[in-house]
């Protein structure tokens, strides 16, 4: 279902649910056009707003995407979101986000 989450097209939806099942996954592939997705570990860090806390939420998962900050604006919902990305020399890279006042930070590692 991770896959199916990539694409934004209502008939990949439609379409790719019966083939996963079988475990076809290389119709993935052909109706992307033979692109292959990136495939990353992705830490999300959820600055805390209360006070006398500093701690930080921390979630990790690995997550297939081309596309690290059209990946994080689908994520997060709400009125006023602001991204900023960053790339570094061996590939990680880090989006910081400000989604109505809070603050998160996306760090995609490839894998």
């Amino acid at each position: 279902m991770r896959i199916q989450k990539a694409f934004s097209s209502k008939l990949y939806a439609a379409i790719l649910p019966p083939f996963l099942q079988k475990g076809w996954r290389f119709v993935i592939l052909f109706l992307k056009g033979c692109g292959i997705m990136a495939e990353y570990e992705l830490v999300r860090e959820i600055k805390n707003l209360c006070p006398n806390n500093q701690m930080r939420d921390i979630f990790f998962e690995e997550v297939e995407t081309n596309d690290p900050v059209g990946y994080v604006n689908q994520l997060l919902k709400g009125n006023a979101i602001s991204l900023s990305a960053e790339e570094k020399e061996d590939g990680t890279i880090t989006v910081h986000a400000d989604c109505d006042g809070l603050i998160q930070k996306f760090i995609f590692t490839p894998v």
